[in-house]
């Protein structure tokens, strides 16, 4: 199961980024994605009971191929639905992979998580800056002797 995961995410990752970068998937990833979002998911069920409704005991949980083919399923509506599709960023970061969709109202965010990669970045530039301010102390002044 974790083998095919990695194989989605990878595939997914190719798609996802290739839709960012202006490029075409690979054709592997595609054929992986449409192979593994052919099964027909389980239609969630619903069981009485004296008082109201709940799951069917069961119902939550999916079979390897089904809940393959339900996360190939999203990144296939993903890529058909152009507001979500236009929605889609990379963390700013130098160092993050990360893919993300911003909110559909309000600003955009920059990073995929400001705990992550959003502190990691404002560090580095207070660092920077730090180190341009002191390096600017430390300069000798022209004209003295």
């Amino acid at each position: 199961m974790l083998r095919s995961l990695h194989a989605l995410r990878d595939a997914a990752y190719d798609i996802a980024s290739s839709l960012l970068d202006g490029r075409r998937p690979s054709p592997a990833s595609v054929n992986l994605v449409n192979e593994l979002a052919a099964p027909e998911p389980p239609a969630p069920r619903l069981e009485l009971t004296p008082d109201s409704v709940r799951p069917a005991p069961g119902s939550a949980l999916l079979p390897e191929d089904a809940l393959l083919s339900v996360v190939a399923r999203d990144l296939i509506d993903l890529v058909s639905d152009a507001s979500r599709r236009e929605r889609l960023t990379r963390c700013a970061s130098e160092v993050c992979r990360m893919l993300y969709l911003n909110p559909p109202s309000g600003r955009p965010r920059q990073w995929c998580s400001m705990r992550r990669c959003g502190n990691n970045a404002k560090a580095a530039a207070h660092r920077r800056r730090k180190a341009a301010t002191d390096e600017g102390r430390r300069a000798p002044e022209s004209g003295s002797t």
